[in-house]
This record gives C-alpha cells, sequence and structure tokens, in this order.
C-alpha cells in the first residue's frame, strides 16, 4: 500500500502552470472498497484499467497524460483505490447532496463541487482536483485541506 499524500505531493511537485491549451485539469478520488459503491459510471468505454496501477510517480504522470483535451480520457473523475492504486479513468461522479447543506465558496465549477461533496462520502479517503491553470485543491470530509 502506498501513502495518498505521496501521490498529492508528486502532483504538486510535478505540477507547473500547463503552457498548452490542451490540457483539462483533472479530479481523482481517492476510494476505499469497491468502486461498485460510490456513485460513479463510466464516460468512456475500457475506462477501467486490467492491471491498476499501484506506482506513485506513474499514477501522477497517467493522471497528467490523461488530461488533455485530444484524450478521450480527460473527461470525469479518476479513481485511485488505497491498496491497487489507479484503477478507473473517465467516471462521470455523481455525488449525494446532503440535507441541509450549505455551500462556503461559490464562482466554483462543477469538479469543484463534486469535490467537495464526493469527499463526505464514507468510502471516499480524499479528492485531488488540478485546474486547468494548474491550482491543486485537495478535500477531505468535505473540507479542502492540505495532506
Amino acid at each position: 500500500m502506498y501513502s495518498i499524500q505521496e501521490i498529492v505531493q508528486y502532483v504538486c511537485e510535478r505540477q507547473v502552470v500547463p503552457s498548452s491549451s490542451d490540457f483539462s485539469g483533472f479530479g481523482a478520488v481517492f476510494y476505499r472498497g469497491s468502486i461498485a459503491d460510490l456513485p460513479v459510471t463510466p464516460l468512456t468505454p475500457g475506462s477501467e484499467l486490467g492491471f491498476p496501477e499501484g506506482d506513485v510517480s506513474k499514477i501522477a504522470d497517467l493522471l497528467f497524460a490523461v488530461s488533455r483535451y485530444s484524450d478521450d480520457r480527460h473527461d470525469g473523475f479518476h479513481f485511485v483505490h488505497e491498496s491497487l492504486g489507479l484503477t478507473h479513468f473517465a467516471q462521470f461522479f455523481s455525488p449525494p447532496i446532503p440535507k441541509g447543506y450549505a455551500a462556503k465558496r461559490y464562482g466554483v465549477g462543477a469538479r469543484y463541487r463534486a469535490a467537495e461533496l464526493g469527499a463526505l462520502i464514507e468510502n471516499v479517503v480524499a479528492v485531488l482536483i488540478v485546474g486547468k491553470d494548474g491550482k491543486v485543491i485537495v478535500f477531505q470530509d468535505g473540507e479542502e485541506t492540505t495532506l
């Protein structure tokens, strides 16, 4: 097993402000248990990795590699299992909105809000988003945090 903090740290170290207008940014959900227990559905055929990638640097490199508008797998969220590593690309992630939820921040996009709400789900350990501008945000328990 590896540390999610290691992946986030590698993403932050590797990330530079993208020079390409082709960079879409990305979202990555770190989870435990089965992906079948999460509110997801694939956006592309063949989005499940037959052999999950567990190497920290390779996971981060793959996330950046597919996060180009020219790559069919750029959209949605990518899923990283806490023990197995990167398991799925390009999943529509539709977390429920808890009763009584009140947004703390406005002027954000759908990726931000899905990450915020998704981080409230029991089997979600953390959600990482990297914006088109290269800004890195991590959510745990529905709050922006630093790991």
